[in-house]
């Protein structure tokens, strides 16, 4: 047997055996999710001389597609509160589907300036994750990555798009993951009705 031979069955026989384990496709998922994050994280590294801190707590609702790369495409609600006057601001949320999965979440966000009302804002969370009768993401805790696009008013309000991956980065057997897009409305807590 040739040397490339040797080579080619032992890694035919590694992958077989990561097969049997579950271990292959556990390491691809981790893998992925730490792509994701590692991207938003030389983003903000990149672009921090943009960055912004955020003013004042910020409510932000919003609504979209859950799931949006399976046959499974459902709706999805958000509420999340951004906790104002840092550059790198901690948020706390709660989605909900129509198939009735539940995510509660908390994590890190940071506006990115790209021009004087356009913001880039990429988020890292990781929470606590409820099937329903949606789409079983194999694990209850959760990560999730994703980024906003969006349209800052002059009274700080915005409105944008968001995209985010979710999934349990390796934590389960099953690490199907599930990309949302959303439509989002931000809006300073300071102006809201009765404040």
């Amino acid at each position: 047997m040739t040397w490339p031979q040797t080579i080619k069955c032992r890694k035919e026989a590694m992958e077989r055996a990561m097969d049997e384990l579950g271990w292959r496709a556990r390491v691809r998922a981790a893998g992925s999710g730490l792509a994701a994050m590692l991207g938003c994280a030389c983003c903000w590294f990149l672009l921090s001389g943009h960055a912004r801190a955020a003013d004042a707590d910020m409510l932000t609702v919003g609504g979209g597609l859950y799931d949006v790369t399976d046959d499974r495409t459902t709706s999805e609600f958000r509420v999340e509160y951004t906790f104002g006057g840092e550059e790198l601001a901690h948020f706390v949320g709660a989605m909900a589907t129509g198939d009735g999965a539940a995510y509660v979440y908390t994590g890190v966000t940071v506006d990115l300036e790209l021009s004087e009302n356009l913001l880039m804002t990429p988020n890292l969370a990781t929470g606590l994750y409820s099937d329903g009768d949606g789409k079983r993401l194999g694990h209850v805790v959760q990560f999730r990555s994703g980024v906003t696009i969006s349209y800052r008013f002059d009274n700080d309000s915005r409105i944008g798009v968001a995209a985010h991956h979710t999934s349990n980065a390796g934590l389960g057997s099953n690490n199907q993951g599930v990309e949302t897009v959303m439509l989002l409305w931000s809006m300073p807590v300071d102006t809201l009705p009765g404040r």
